[in-house]
C-alpha cells in the first residue's frame, strides 16, 4: 500500500491500469486515516498486488505493446485472473486482457531465459495455447528491452497426448 500513496492519481492509472474510481477509494482510506473495511482491503491489495519487479514494470508498458501485438485497444487488464487446467497440472498466466472487441489476450511476463522456472512456465504456455486456440497468448521476455513472442498453437499436440 505504500507504493500507492506515493504517486499522483494520473501515475496510479498508468502504472497500475486502475479505474481512478478504486483510485479515489484507496484516497478516500488515507485521507480519512480509517482503516479500510475487509473486503475494501482485499480488492485493494488484489488490484496493488504483483509478485516481480519485472511484472511492475510490465505494468507500465503492457497496453502499448498488447494493443501493437494485436492490433486492438486494451478495455481491462486483470492479474492472475484465469488458471488452465493441463494435462498433469495447472497454469496461470500472469496478466489476462480483455479487447475491446472481446478477445482475450494471455500474456506471460518473464525477466530472463535463465530464470529457475522459465522452461517449466514455458511449457505450460505452449500446452495452454495448444488447448486453448480461441485465447490469444503472448510470452513478455524483459532481458534488455521488452520483446512480446505471440505463441502459436500446435495443431498436433492433441495428437502427441493420445499417443502417448
Amino acid at each position: 500500500m505504500a507504493r500507492a500513496k506515493q504517486l499522483s492519481t494520473v501515475d496510479k492509472v498508468m502504472k497500475y491500469g486502475l479505474d481512478s474510481e478504486v483510485i479515489q477509494a484507496i484516497q478516500a482510506y488515507v485521507v480519512s486515516g480509517k482503516p479500510p473495511s475487509t473486503a475494501d482491503r482485499t480488492l485493494m491489495e488484489f488490484y496493488l498486488r504483483s509478485r516481480s519487479t519485472v511484472e511492475d514494470e510490465w505494468r507500465q508498458y503492457d497496453a502499448v505493446l498488447i494493443s501493437g501485438a494485436t492490433g486492438r485497444t486494451v478495455s481491462a487488464r486483470l492479474y492472475e485472473w484465469l488458471t488452465f487446467k493441463l494435462p498433469g497440472g495447472s497454469y496461470t498466466p500472469d496478466f489476462v486482457y480483455v479487447m475491446d472487441n472481446g478477445m482475450i489476450v494471455c500474456v506471460e511476463v518473464k525477466g530472463s531465459k535463465r530464470q529457475t522456472n522459465y522452461r517449466d512456465a514455458r511449457a505450460k504456455l505452449r500446452a495452454a495455447a495448444s488447448l486453448n486456440p480461441w485465447f490469444l497468448f503472448y510470452e513478455a521476455l524483459k532481458e534488455r528491452n521488452w520483446s512480446l513472442e505471440h505463441i502459436k498453437p500446435d495443431p498436433d499436440f492433441i495428437k502427441s497426448l493420445i499417443l502417448l
